[in-house]
């Protein structure tokens, strides 16, 4: 689950709602006790496909 920011659960996170069904690349700190993510930056990826992973 990512989390922006201090709200309930119920409550909407308009921030991430912005980028739904968009390629984002996402950072933040990972709370595993909590199974969360509390983003720290959400950058769109301009790309018309899934990047490929290079090997």
């Amino acid at each position: 689950m990512l989390n922006y920011g201090d709200r309930g659960p119920w409550e909407l996170d308009y921030y991430l709602e912005f980028f739904c069904r968009k390629f984002v690349e996402v950072t933040g700190e990972l709370d595993k006790e909590a199974n969360k993510m509390k983003v720290t930056t959400v950058k769109e990826i301009c790309v018309g496909h899934i990047p490929k992973k290079m090997e």
